[in-house]
């Protein structure tokens, strides 16, 4: 990992660590509504207490620190446009849904896109246990409709980021795939 990759999480962490002090930057459909299309991307950076800040940023820079030893071009892509896309999927499917606040959607992407680069090396066994895994706390958190790592606190836990953020990690993962291919047989 090149010495610059490193300091990228760490940044990330401190952004969510500010805006744990700044509730006005979390999800909020009707300040979206009125034109803050930021909020669709920032409110994944903001938090709800202590402990869900401290799981999601730990998570986040762990998960981070490995993605982009394998794969930093996916990093980048999950980091930039799995805000935007996880929005959207929580904005049309959870219409009830007022306020949003938390990275772990970003985490499942992080997650899956960490088993597709073991896939891709060929080490199916790791790649489908960590699927499993992802996908298994994911129907855990549906059917009871509580967090799996973290007290629920004052907020309800939404599976529906999490399936956004697989599929982002999983997509985004792709074309990754097929470039390091193609490199590997020239």
């Amino acid at each position: 990992m090149k010495k610059q990759y490193v300091w990228v999480p760490i940044i990330c962490g401190g952004c969510m660590l500010l805006l744990y002090f700044l509730p006005q930057f979390q999800y909020d459909r009707q300040t979206i509504s009125d034109g803050s299309w930021g909020l669709l991307f920032s409110g994944h950076f903001s938090h709800w207490d202590a402990d869900h800040l401290m799981w999601d940023v730990l998570t986040f820079v762990l998960l981070s620190f490995l993605l982009m030893r394998e794969n930093a071009k996916v990093f980048y892509k999950i980091l930039f446009f799995g805000p935007w896309i996880i929005s959207l999927f929580m904005w049309f499917g959870v219409p009830e849904m007022n306020y949003y606040r938390g990275i772990s959607g970003i985490d499942a992407a992080l997650f899956v896109a960490l088993a597709m680069c073991s896939w891709q090396k060929e080490d199916k066994v790791l790649a489908l246990l960590m699927l499993v895994c992802i996908f298994g706390k994911i129907i855990w958190e549906y059917s009871s409709q509580s967090s799996l790592f973290i007290n629920d606190g004052d907020y309800v836990v939404l599976p529906l980021a999490h399936v956004a953020g697989a599929l982002c990690g999983w997509l985004f993962s792709l074309n990754a795939g097929a470039k390091a291919a193609k490199l590997a047989h020239c």
